[in-house]
């Protein structure tokens, strides 16, 4: 073999394993950056997230504490209400029990005035049948 071969066959076996070590090598680099990047952008997006969660988070108890103060006045003035026909019904009970406790009073007087007239008009009739046999 002549040393132009031998430089061609050396040449023929080192050019492509040194392109592929370079390939390699490429490929290593191109790993670690697209990991770095990826790592970095997880870090972003934690980031991101996490403060979208704090955010949520004091929003959800802003709206809360407001539909509590809005249950809160809607109890006070429910019971308010409540308390206010409470009253309500009871004047109207109270007058209507004095309602019927007078038409019971005049019930009572007519009834004892219709007894008793009645009672006077049997003694009538006893004592003149009395005085007609007698």
């Amino acid at each position: 073999m002549t040393d132009i071969q031998i430089l061609t066959l050396a040449l023929a076996v080192i050019v492509p394993l040194s392109l592929l070590l370079l390939s390699n090598s490429r490929i290593s680099d191109t790993r670690v950056a697209l990991d770095g990047k990826i790592n970095d952008t997880r870090v972003a997006l934690d980031g991101k997230i996490s403060d979208t969660r704090d955010v949520l988070d004091a929003k959800i108890s802003d709206t809360r504490d407001v539909l509590d103060g809005k249950i809160s006045d809607t109890r006070v003035v429910l019971e308010r209400r409540i308390d206010d026909m409470r009253d309500v019904l009871r004047a109207e009970m109270k007058t209507q029990h004095t309602e019927v406790m007078a038409r019971l009073a005049a019930l009572e007087a007519f009834l004892r005035d219709a007894v008793m007239s009645k009672l006077d008009d049997h003694e009538r009739r006893l004592t003149d049948l009395e005085g007609q046999q007698g």
